[in-house]
């Protein structure tokens, strides 16, 4: 059902009325392990789990028509065991058998910088996972999707995080704004590159009320590119010195929307520049000096 919500407004009355359908079943049988797996389904409804011996059948009932992805995992023991499948449900699917398989290996390459600690999680079609911190050069992971960020070193900035399987489908879950995708899916072993660059661009300025200084302004920085978004790992957000100053730094280039405000203002591109946002291009090594208006909604 399609709805207007208007901000800072609450629609009432939605009322929803299921259709009838057919639910299905997924059931298969688990191979190359020993022990009890624990096999987890996934949707944009939730996850599911439930436990399965080495060559005995796990089974999920119940399932309205819908893309799913199916992780088997045994951690304990001498090495790991997992399996990853994704698939579409639209009727009984018997036999989708899951043969465990270590843990793929996932190697970090570095270039144009030093080594940084990264950020990872995994996500699938119910969420992102926990996040975890990495530091070694090689590391196991579950298969699937994973999220990858870093704090690039200083006077350096983010370019990108690829994988060498550039070809392989993105997670139907979607794309995180601020964050790489790294698929983990098919093989033992990934290569990540972790690319940095250098001469940063930055921003500077005022943020000024009827000519005078704004002590304490929010001053947001909005990326305008998807891809820009994910090489600053996000919106961008400060408040003003004691002299209504302030300073964005460690910046990729590209193109910004500068805003300073104590309004609550949707950070969209027609929201920012419906409101009079600085729309600012930051070159390679660039530091522009800007003074910001303080913008009060009407």
């Amino acid at each position: 059902r399609l709805v207007t919500v208007d901000l800072d407004h609450e629609t009432s009355d939605v009322d929803l009325r299921p259709l009838g359908g057919k639910l299905s079943r997924l059931s298969g049988r688990l191979t190359g392990c020993a022990g009890a797996a624990t096999v987890t389904l996934s949707s944009d409804t939730g996850r599911r789990q439930t436990k399965a011996g080495c060559g005995g059948f796990y089974s999920f009932t119940a399932l309205p028509p819908a893309d799913y992805e199916l992780l088997a995992e045994l951690p304990d023991g001498p090495v790991p065991l997992a399996a990853f499948q994704e698939l579409f449900l639209d009727r009984d699917r018997e036999g989708v058998n899951l043969n465990l398989f270590p843990l793929p290996e996932v190697a970090f390459e570095f270039q144009g910088g030093e080594k940084t600690p990264l950020l990872a999680r995994r996500k699938d079609l119910a969420g992102e996972g926990e996040t975890s911190r990495i530091t070694a050069d090689r590391v196991r992971l579950l298969p699937g999707h994973w999220d990858v960020t870093t704090l690039p070193p200083s006077d350096h900035y983010l370019q990108a995080i690829t994988c060498q399987f550039l070809r392989q489908r993105p997670s139907r879950a979607g794309l995180s704004p601020d964050w790489f995708q790294i698929p983990v899916t098919g093989f033992s072993r990934v290569l990540v590159r972790v690319v940095f660059a250098s001469r940063p661009a930055g921003l500077s300025g005022r943020v000024l009320a009827a000519g005078e200084p704004v002590v304490g302004a929010p001053v947001w920085l909005f990326p305008v590119d998807p891809n820009l978004r994910r090489q600053v790992r996000g919106l961008q957000t400060l408040r003003t010195d004691t002299r209504g100053g302030f300073r964005f730094e460690g910046l990729a280039p590209g193109r910004y929307l500068a805003l300073a405000s104590f309004d609550s203002i949707e950070m969209t591109e027609d929201a920012l520049l419906s409101a009079r946002a600085a729309d600012l291009r930051l070159d390679h090594g660039q530091t522009i000096a800007r003074d910001l208006d303080l913008y009060r909604l009407p």
